[in-house]
């Protein structure tokens, strides 16, 4: 898997070929959970049995759960079942990658609405589209944007969402507005629903990571494994919320686009030792 790399001062990042933010480095910290880093690259605290394979992916055009009967995955749109997994499938293909200037890089996913074929089986999402990230850094900052075109005659219809996963800090919470939450409520919880949430704060008594993001809603979300070591934790921005009832059910039809509009979203995560 190839990386492209970008830095600015004593802030780095890297992004794996499939466009994922796999690494974001603070002076010598790194901020991120190493899953969607090649071996190679991985810590040793990246390689913990079970961890989750990945650090940052985008969610699209599904966030959540799919519907499922049996062991199929789908969505439904006008009376058809379109195979799909969780959380969608842009996380599952391949991006151009180029550089923009030393400080940034740019990846783009071009689809002509073909069946996905994944070592999971297929992916039907029959919609021409585009859809393209840049990260790039400065002097405080990590920043990230995400856009989407609809290059199909029809409407477009997705929902969007950005999981970055974080080393967890000692003593860590999440601060959202007047709400705090601790990382044994998180795990009681499984997933935490944050609406109309824009700024987000993790925070430490020696360490902030503040995520301040455009999309709307957010969701806080923690890895534990069986032997009860928390790996990461994650702060997602995300345009829709879904359902977490007896039968959970993602979000996909939040945003809607006519033949030839865009939109966009972005996020920046700032860190800052106290």
């Amino acid at each position: 898997m190839s990386i492209a790399c970008a830095s600015y001062n004593q802030n780095s990042l890297k992004v794996n070929s499939r466009g994922e933010l796999c690494s974001f480095t603070s002076g010598e910290r790194e901020l991120l959970w190493g899953g969607a880093r090649p071996d190679s690259l991985k810590l040793r605290r990246d390689r913990v049995e079970g961890g989750w394979p990945h650090t940052a992916p985008v969610m699209f055009p599904l966030i959540g759960p799919p519907q499922r009967e049996g062991d199929r995955e789908f969505i439904e749109l006008d009376g058809q079942q379109l195979r799909m997994p969780q959380h969608g499938f842009a996380r599952k293909v391949d991006y151009n990658i180029s550089r923009d200037g030393e400080h940034a890089i740019y990846a783009e996913y071009v689809s002509q609405g073909s069946p996905i074929r994944t070592l999971n089986g297929i992916i039907e999402f029959p919609f021409k589209h585009r859809l393209a990230k840049e990260f790039w850094i400065d002097d405080f900052s990590l920043n990230a944007a995400f856009s989407v075109v609809n290059t199909d005659e029809r409407p477009l219809h997705f929902d969007m969402g950005w999981h970055p996963a974080f080393r967890p800090l000692r003593d860590g919470v999440i601060k959202c507005g007047k709400d705090t939450l601790s990382l044994s409520y998180i795990l009681s919880k499984g997933t935490v629903l944050l609406p109309n949430s824009r700024q987000i704060v993790y925070s430490s008594p020696k360490y902030r990571i503040e995520v301040e993001h455009n999309f709307g809603n957010t969701w806080v979300w923690a890895q534990k494994l069986p032997s009860g070591e928390v790996p990461l934790i994650c702060i997602e921005p995300v345009t829709g919320m879904p359902s977490f009832d007896s039968k959970p059910v993602g979000s996909w039809r939040t945003h809607s686009l006519s033949h030839g509009e865009a939109t966009s979203f972005w996020a920046t995560i700032t860190p800052k030792a106290l």
